[in-house]
């Protein structure tokens, strides 16, 4: 009776039972992210917790000095350093950058806290004759006359490129600066969501968010914990 007296009191009703089913299907979504914002954030902060403990426990504080009486090498904070070496020398021209990575990740499981690596590599430390890596490049570009040996100030840039990526790559390693802390623990998308319950699709999504906030950070394959106090707040831990 009242639908046929009052049609305008009817659509008024139905458009306000229309806005609180959009309203509540938009409130569910809000709380949805929320509740995967609480548990990713978690598993971020737990992995660099691990992260931290290793750093702290896993090697001194680089880089080392010589220690006040001469006699040994300490790090930053004084205490005496014992060097874990091994002797890739020719690791810079007998590797990919993909097997030198797998070396430096091997070493470091292992406890080895130096290497010794040589910049040019002949014949005499396990390299070529002509010192060129083991795809043909060389690490100069020019003889002096009438010899054979290298022009030192004809640099070639892809060899010293090549150089610089292998250093970035062994710095990988248990490094941290500035307050960022590298995910020494290797972990996928799809790890972090079978860890908090969710696609991988979701957390591409807010890890994406997160870089843009600069929050974390990727790098060589490798999560990079920008701002661990805002995680923090987002698990609702601070």
């Amino acid at each position: 009776m009242g639908s046929a007296l009052c049609p305008r009191r009817c659509a008024i009703g139905v458009g306000i039972r229309g806005g609180l089913a959009i309203c509540g299907r938009r409130e569910e979504t809000r709380g949805r992210r929320m509740k995967i914002l609480r548990k990713l954030a978690p598993a971020l902060i737990f992995v660099w917790l691990l992260s931290e403990a290793w750093l702290a426990g896993a090697g001194p504080n680089y880089p080392l000095k010589r220690s006040a009486n001469g006699r040994y090498l300490v790090d930053q904070t004084n205490a005496p350093v014992l060097l874990m070496g091994d002797s890739p020398q020719a690791l810079m021209v007998n590797l990919s950058e993909e097997e030198a990575e797998a070396f430096f990740a091997d070493r470091s499981a292992h406890g080895f806290n130096t290497l010794w690596i040589n910049l040019l590599c002949a014949t005499y430390t396990g390299g070529r004759s002509d010192a060129s890596t083991f795809d043909g490049i060389l690490p100069f570009t020019a003889t002096i006359p009438s010899t054979s040996s290298y022009d030192l100030s004809r640099t070639n840039e892809a060899y010293f490129a090549h150089v610089d990526r292998v250093i970035n790559l062994a710095a990988q390693y248990g490094s941290a600066a500035d307050g960022r802390t590298r995910l020494e623990i290797r972990l996928s998308h799809t790890d972090l969501g079978r860890f908090v319950g969710c696609s991988r699709e979701t957390v591409n999504k807010q890890m994406r968010a997160w870089e843009e906030a600069g929050i974390v950070a990727r790098e060589g394959g490798r999560i990079t914990v920008c701002k661990p106090l805002v995680l923090r707040r987002i698990a609702g831990q601070e």
